[in-house]
């Protein structure tokens, strides 16, 4: 068995800059965090063989870029992010100059995050390539499945299937639904069915994670479920789609690659 590592290079990028920013100021930022992030792959990669990941046949560098689309349906989608992508790109220029065999992937208008959904349905199509997602956000443990597993680089350790049920309360294929009705605040997603976990959570956990599948049931069921949740569904079945659009992974993306 291989392996291909498939890492947010938005995230390593950050978690290198947040060191690099504490430098002394006659040090190039730049350069300072290309020099930790260069030092946190080789931690990663290390760690990755310790655990079992060997040998491994890829390092890809997913990229992010504004998801237009999901911001002309959702304006306040993603909060007020800084755009840094020239600093990103200068980084990349300098670990690509480095020759430390990373390849770099993107899609025009879309987020790092369907990048990596993309490249995991590519990589689970060969049946001798496992693939390992570096991220730490848990936007991307929907992908967890037999194959595919996520290594957080600031624990240093794979999520586990309780990590996921702790969180959440539900499979990792049921993610998307849960954030469709709760909301996911670090991308200003708001919460349109609030406290009403206890009466949906049991139905969600019943589903194949799919909308129409969830919106099936709620249907069958309405008459035994509270009034004021009922008419929350009602309400809100326009948000739950429109979140839904925007938390549920494209793993059909078209790839750029360099």
């Amino acid at each position: 068995m291989k392996y291909v590592v498939i890492a947010d290079f938005s995230g390593l990028w950050h978690m290198a800059r947040h060191i690099a920013l504490g430098a002394p100021q006659e040090f190039d930022l730049h350069e300072a965090t290309t020099y930790h992030l260069k030092g946190k792959l080789r931690t990663i990669e290390r760690k990755l063989k310790e655990l079992g990941a060997d040998p491994i046949d890829y390092f890809i560098m997913a990229e992010d870029r504004q998801p237009v689309d999901k911001l002309a349906t959702f304006p306040e989608y993603r909060g007020k992010r800084e755009n840094n992508q020239p600093d990103r790109d200068a980084v990349k220029g300098m670990l690509k100059a480095a020759q430390l065999g990373l390849k770099f992937c993107h899609s025009d208008k879309k987020e790092a995050d369907d990048v990596i959904a993309t490249l995991v349905k590519k990589a689970l199509a060969k049946p001798d390539l496992t693939p390992i997602v570096v991220a730490m956000d848990c936007d991307l443990w929907q992908l967890c499945n037999e194959r595919t597993v996520v290594f957080n680089p600031k624990t240093m350790r794979f999520i586990e299937l309780q990590d996921i049920i702790d969180k959440f309360g539900v499979k990792p294929n049921q993610i998307g639904l849960h954030k469709a009705f709760w909301g996911d605040g670090s991308d200003c997603i708001p919460n349109v069915m609030p406290r009403t976990q206890k009466h949906i959570m049991p139905l969600m956990r019943q589903t194949d994670g799919s909308l129409e599948q969830m919106s099936s049931m709620m249907l069958e069921v309405a008459s035994d479920l509270p009034g004021k949740v009922c008419d929350l569904w009602e309400g809100a079945r326009l948000d739950i789609v429109r979140n839904y659009d925007l938390v549920k992974l494209n793993p059909d993306c078209e790839l750029v690659w360099g």
